[in-house]
């Protein structure tokens, strides 16, 4: 957050509906691919992201935070299509992360 790298609304609405507390550190693997996801918005190919991590250790925070922060640092504008694609390997996956997704953002 002190670097600028976190969308304001983005952390608001993690804060508000009690994702992440507010004073809470993320992972550094979550944070590194944060910071790699803004650093790379402004560039024609977007940076290559892989985490290989333990069960439970954030995995999800660490494709989803820069995705998300993207959405809400940049507006969409009128004729630009879609602005993201989530590809999931199962279907079981996919419903937990639905879950999730609209945990965080309702």
């Amino acid at each position: 957050e002190q670097e600028g790298v976190i969308a304001p609304a983005f952390k608001n609405i993690l804060v508000k509906n009690q994702v992440f507390p507010a004073d809470l550190p993320l992972y550094f693997h979550q944070a590194a691919s944060l910071r790699a996801g803004y650093a790379g918005y402004s560039k024609p190919a977007k940076p290559a992201i892989a985490v290989t991590a333990g069960t439970g250790a954030g995995k999800t925070e660490s494709f989803l935070f820069p995705l998300l922060n993207d959405l809400f640092r940049h507006e969409a504008k009128d004729g630009e299509g879609v602005s993201a694609i989530i590809l999931y390997p199962m279907n079981a996956l996919v419903n937990d992360q639905v879950d999730r997704l609209y945990q965080w953002l309702q």
